[in-house]
């Protein structure tokens, strides 16, 4: 083996996928030279060309989309990504706080059913869903991914035409579409006036397209575009039918001013129908002259998954759609004033009067209170809610469905809702959406107000670590006289420091110094636990030097310094803080059995009983797969007081030692738990000791 063709090889990589923008591409590009890298040669001289492509690897994996692409391909990815966490060596190269491969192996098992024949309902009534040819830099084929769209409508009597506002904004997306806007949305209301009464009106118009990470190429977002307009519409003026794709149906195709429909053409209908066939979709609508090359193609697909169920429909024109009730619901409200209005009598006639005014009263109180009131999670979407349970706005979420439902609290350091200026309306905080590392506080309308990255450089004698820390948690709001400041926690984009800040809550500027720590920060709050009349910050998390999980406590004013670890990760020139407290806690026998290099505390110390308690994950070497754990109760002076194991954790742990795997004592026992106390360690002022060694 020529190691140093290897190295340049390693090192054109590198360059090519840093001009590359597909995330998919990138991702491939780097699992088929991994896989032949850890195939051909002894894996102590393999690491050295892999560590620097693990971290280019995470990033693209966050991106990474299953549907539109061959399964074959995918479990490859899945594959090899397992396997380079199998190499202890290399686990501190994968960000244990968040996890892609999750999400990317649940898609997987939802496409396989798909392309087995066992359909997978994939729908939501709101979301207009069509594919898109994704560009590349690297590769002189196409392919596609699947994007949706919604569409909000808000009344401007101001304006003297619509407005259409294009979210994520990106330049080339809004010119390339905006002549296919303003064609779907003249067509939608056309039939909206034409086949109901309604008045005259001037709408800014919201078009929230689902990704903000791919160029796209084309206009055949027509047919979803101009669906959702005419479904938006309607539900605006509260008319009683309601229109709506019927479930996993997909469409493409450009809409001209006189509703028909532009051919595709066959190299891009190829690949469409090869997106879509990779998908759980079962029903792909596209222009008329496309559908005898689109079904000639799709057969020969087939021959590889014959039970895969898709059918490709064909049509001329919108009113081909809308007329097909196996493609469109058109929903009756079940509304009693309707009904009302066909048997009104003079006598009641001023009765129904009011309640139907009281009636639309409330529905445009519904639609025009725009103050959020609520955050939730949904999916890959972060959803704005008002107190009426309507959603103002959203934006694309990073984390996992493991993620979300693994750690309690999760979302209480990534996203908080705060009315910064004091005007009766509420601001949002973000951090952690997709593929942004930014903080960013949003006005009640969505519009970004300020952002905040964090840039900085620190080292190690041994490395040093420069450029973007990415913002993974907000702790809480705090005053400073009359100015409101926000504690926020970051760390380095691909590797182990964290920091924690100040902000000024007004402007996003920065107002202190760093408090640096050798190690993620899985959760944090501010609160005066110790009852002397300050308010402290309360973190834990993965200290990577000492490979155990922490909890320390530090006053909120002295945001300065860093924390104790081994000699490799101490911070160069930077002193020690001056913390309360500074606790790891050690790893079970479990964790050493499965090579777990890490535990850590995730998500937030919650109080429960006037006492804090945080969960220390273990087991897997990503810690949202961890099926072992235990919680930690702790007193007023942060001394633990008590220590838990979950019944489930009880018995994956008593299996192991029923067999003969592990040593006994069994795991609900004094025993055991006292194995726990008697390795956490504290530090003392000089040096870490064994907690009950000192109490």
């Amino acid at each position: 083996m020529d190691y140093f063709q290897l190295e340049i090889k390693q090192q054109e990589l590198v360059k090519l996928v840093s001009k590359e923008k597909s995330s998919r591409v990138v991702v491939v590009k780097i699992i088929d030279f991994v896989n032949y890298i850890i195939e051909s040669i002894d894996f102590k001289f393999a690491e050295a060309f892999i560590c620097d492509l693990i971290p280019i690897l995470n990033k693209h994996l966050n991106n990474y989309k299953v549907y539109g692409t061959d399964p074959n391909i995918t479990k490859i990815v899945v594959k090899v990504v397992e396997k380079l966490k199998g190499f202890n060596d290399l686990n501190e190269y994968f960000d244990v706080t968040n996890d892609p491969l999750q999400s990317i192996k649940e898609e997987l098992s939802i496409l396989e059913k798909s392309l087995n024949g066992d359909e997978q309902t994939f729908y939501n009534k709101n979301s207009f869903y069509f594919p898109v040819i994704e560009k590349s830099n690297t590769i002189d084929f196409k392919i596609g991914l699947i994007d949706s769209l919604k569409v909000t409508l808000i009344l401007k009597k101001k304006i003297v035409n619509d407005e259409f506002i294009i979210n994520p904004a990106i330049i080339e997306l809004e010119n390339r579409a905006s002549d296919q806007i303003k064609n779907s949305w003249s067509v939608a209301k056309k039939y909206v006036k034409d086949n109901y009464s309604v008045s005259e009106s001037n709408f800014q118009v919201l078009i929230q397209f689902e990704y903000t990470f791919a160029q796209y190429e084309g206009n055949s977002f027509g047919i979803p575009l101009t669906i959702g307009f005419i479904s938006s519409l309607l539900s605006f003026y509260n008319l009683r039918d309601e229109i709506y794709f019927k479930s996993n149906i997909i469409s493409s195709g450009a809409v001209n001013a006189d509703s028909t429909i532009n051919k595709l053409g066959k190299e891009i209908i190829k690949t469409k129908v090869n997106t879509i066939f990779f998908s759980p979709f079962t029903q792909f609508i596209i222009p008329k002259e496309d559908e005898n090359y689109a079904i000639e193609y799709l057969e020969n697909l087939k021959k590889q998954y014959p039970h895969r169920n898709l059918e490709i429909i064909g049509i001329k024109n919108l009113d081909d759609i809308i007329s097909r009730r196996n493609l469109i619901d058109i929903e009756r409200k079940k509304i009693l004033l309707w009904s009302a209005k066909k048997i009104i009598k003079n006598k009641v006639f001023i009765l129904i009067a009011i309640i139907l005014i009281v009636h639309s009263f409330t529905y445009y109180i519904l639609k025009l209170d725009n103050n959020p009131n609520s955050i939730e999670y949904v999916s890959n979407k972060i959803e704005i809610i008002n107190k009426f349970n309507e959603i103002l706005w959203m934006k694309n979420n990073s984390l996992s469905k493991k993620h979300l439902n693994t750690v309690q609290n999760v979302t209480y350091n990534i996203s908080r809702l705060i009315d910064v200026d004091d005007d009766g309306f509420n601001e949002v905080l973000l951090a952690k959406t997709a593929d942004n590392p930014a903080l960013i506080l949003y006005d009640r309308n969505g519009k970004e107000i300020w952002n905040y990255i964090h840039t900085d450089s620190i080292e190690t004698v041994t490395e040093k670590f420069t450029g973007i820390f990415g913002v993974h948690g907000i702790i809480d709001t705090i005053h400073n006289g009359a100015r409101k400041e926000l504690l926020i926690y970051f760390q380095h984009y691909l590797y182990y420091p964290t920091g924690i800040i100040k902000l000024d809550l007004l402007t996003g500027k920065k107002v202190s110094n760093v408090l640096w720590h050798p190690g993620s920060i899985g959760g944090a709050i501010l609160f005066d636990w110790n009852e002397d009349g300050k308010k402290e910050i309360i973190a834990g998390g993965a200290s990577n030097g000492m490979n155990r999980a922490f909890l320390f406590s530090i006053d909120h004013d002295k945001l300065k310094g860093t924390f104790p670890t081994s000699e490799n990760y101490l911070f160069k020139n930077i002193e020690l803080a001056d913390f309360n407290n500074y606790i790891l806690f050690p790893k079970t026998d479990y964790a050493e059995h499965f090579f777990a290099k890490y535990n850590a505390v995730l998500g937030k110390p919650i109080i429960v009983n006037n006492m804090l308690s945080i969960g220390v994950f273990e087991g897997k070497a990503n810690l949202f797969e961890a099926d072992f754990g235990y919680s930690v109760r702790l007193n007023k002076n942060l001394f633990p007081s008590l220590i838990l194991v979950g019944d489930a954790k009880v018995n994956f742990r008593d299996n192991l030692v029923k067999k003969g795997i592990l040593n006994p004592p069994l795991t609900d026992t004094p025993e055991f738990i006292n194995t726990i106390k008697e390795n956490i360690l504290i530090w003392n002022g000089s040096k870490f000791v064994e907690l009950f060694m000192e109490n």
